[in-house]
């Protein structure tokens, strides 16, 4: 956490020290630090044993019921966020004197305090196109969950020992500052040096506000200042155009200008399109540099390297030592859970073979094998969670593709890309025979953006369910609500001709008692996909509706029939 500033605080949280305790369960060990528009210490949770973060609510904002109810509706947005690249929220505590957010601990520095201890004050392109491309990661997540960040800035973005970034006080700091204007005047503690011309005129924010942000940030990390820092910053932000860094090529600095139009339309619309053009910016450049200057080989045992931000990490003698380790997971995995059928190998054509002895790939800089390290190492994460290709924009494959991109040739990267497809299959088909259609095609539709064209995800797709296996996972029980003999077997004959189950056949009863007075025929159903349902539907001309609360006699039914005095009328009673 960053230095605590001098501040006018206010007097309660004057009075809080080192080592006090908070709804007895919240042990200060830090000075006061400023942050979004308020003051947070860093506690120890009792509770848990966990270092923790509480962002304290300002108490005007507390005691005003209009003020606060703007920051508690903004808190239950951004609790759902769960991703790697953005600090988790807790809960929102109000009990007592104090009102605060119990928010993730995040150890490391901000990308501002990283840059005033470096000389010059500057990031590489190289490290800013890294840096980019996680904060791209967090920002996708939450736009996708229709969630804005707001105050994206240097002093936002952490930096790990782990090497991974994190943004923190997200999309919480405006809803604060909106709800203090409505109690004091929040002018002179408001920085505008990274807002969008929409935000800094009041104007409707969206996916393009914190685009700007996000280029405004990248300019102060690659030039040392934000992109307007003296004079009437208010009037350069809407209508001056930034100037050229000289330090970064003009690549780097078109894709800044974009970033930074003045009119949203002008802006890249969405993070994967500013991801798309940060490495099509970035790395061919980087290897037409690297072609004259090949890598030595390491025979050295492995020694530390200081990255530039101050984290220190290992050079390893492999080029990707993680691609094997997360290999061998991967494989290690699938064997355990599922048969691999053996297939022919095919040898490439003679002239592959040749064409890839002329043009061998350009070697790697160590800086690009340090970016391919921590996506397999987030990858890994992400399979150990079942995240293969879903959630949309933070999966296995999405992280595997970005290595990809890095070096599109690696064959331990492709292996491992062909070991997901086959677990990804497995998932899909094991979906489709317990009933569950819906999930096995998204789960095939957000496959074949990984696998273009492939035939065994389109077929799946064309077929999404097997009637034969849904329907071994459909058990039935039938009840006799009509008092007339047989009419439960005979029914349950036609099921099982269709390939249903029948579980059990007996009299319908309430509070144990007979009841054979049922007017009309009905069913109910728990966990039943809607195809199952809709094909049951049609069989038996019986309306059989999903319920929450499943109240069949029979413990291994899925869906329970009660035939009424009208069983005549329906499909499986009417003569021929």
């Amino acid at each position: 956490m960053e230095k605590a500033p001098n501040f006018a605080i206010d007097p309660l949280l004057k009075a809080l020290h080192l080592g006090d305790r908070i709804n007895d369960r919240f042990e200060i060990v830090s000075k006061p630090v400023r942050r979004s528009h308020s003051f947070a210490f860093k506690v120890s949770d009792l509770k848990t044993g966990i270092s923790k973060v509480l962002l304290f609510v300002p108490t005007p904002v507390r005691q005003d019921a209009e003020a606060f109810k703007i920051v508690k509706e903004h808190f239950q947005l951004v609790r759902i966020l769960d991703h790697p690249n953005i600090a988790k929220f807790f809960e929102l505590h109000a009990e007592g004197k104090f009102a605060f957010m119990e928010m993730e601990y995040v150890p490391g520095n901000s990308l501002k305090t990283i840059k005033a201890k470096k000389s010059p004050p500057t990031f590489s392109e190289e490290e800013v196109k890294w840096i980019a491309g996680q904060i791209l990661d967090g920002l996708e997540y939450a736009h996708n969950q229709n969630i804005l960040h707001k105050d994206l800035k240097p002093a936002n973005i952490l930096l790990t020992p782990e090497r991974k970034i994190k943004l923190i006080d997200f999309g919480i700091s405006e809803p604060i500052r909106q709800a203090l204007t409505l109690v004091q005047d929040t002018t002179a503690t408001t920085s505008i040096l990274y807002w969008s011309p929409e935000q800094v005129s009041g104007k409707r924010l969206s996916i393009r506000s914190d685009i700007y942000s996000l280029g405004a940030t990248l300019y102060d990390l690659l030039s040392g200042n934000p992109p307007f820092l003296t004079g009437d910053v208010y009037n350069c932000i809407l209508y001056k155009t930034p100037e050229p860094i000289p330090a970064v090529s003009p690549q780097m600095n078109d894709l800044l200008f974009k970033a930074l139009a003045k009119n949203p339309d002008e802006r890249f619309q969405t993070c994967a399109e500013m991801r798309q053009a940060l490495q099509t910016t970035g790395f061919p450049q980087l290897r037409s540099k690297i072609k004259s200057q090949p890598q030595k080989q390491e025979s050295k045992p492995q020694t530390r390297k200081k990255f530039s931000s101050g984290a220190s990490v290992l050079k390893p003698n492999l080029r990707y030592p993680l691609v094997s380790a997360l290999l061998i997971v991967l494989i290690a995995v699938f064997i355990a859970k599922f048969k691999i059928s053996k297939t022919p190998k095919t040898q490439p054509a003679a002239d592959s073979l040749k064409t890839a002895r002329q043009m061998p790939p350009a070697p790697l800089d160590s800086f690009q094998v340090k970016m391919i390290n921590a996506l397999l190492s987030q990858a890994q994460e992400q399979i150990q969670k079942g995240h293969l290709v879903q959630p949309k924009g933070n999966n296995a494959l999405t992280l595997l593709n970005q290595a990809l991109k890095i070096d599109s040739t690696n064959q331990g990267l492709l292996s491992m890309k062909k070991a997901l497809r086959e677990r990804i299959l497995e998932n899909i088909r094991r979906k489709q025979q317990t009933g569950h259609p819906q999930q096995a095609v998204a789960m095939a539709t957000a496959a074949l953006q990984f696998y273009p064209d492939d035939p065994d995800f389109s077929k799946l797709l064309k077929n999404p369910q097997s009637p034969a296996n849904t329907k071994r996972f459909v058990r039935i029980e039938i009840l006799n609500g009509a008092g007339q003999k047989g009419i439960a077997k005979q029914l349950k004959q036609y099921l099982e001709k269709q390939g249903f189950t029948v579980v059990n056949t007996e009299n319908y009863r309430i509070n144990g008692k007979i009841n054979w007075n049922v007017k009309k025929s009905k069913g109910s159903a728990a966990a039943l996909p809607p195809d199952s349902l809709k094909i049951l539907n049609t069989l038996t001309e019986i309306p059989i509706k999903p319920v929450t609360n499943f109240t069949g006699q029979s413990s291994k039914a899925t869906v329970t029939i009660i035939l009424g005095k009208d069983f005549r009328k329906l499909k499986p009673f009417k003569r021929k």
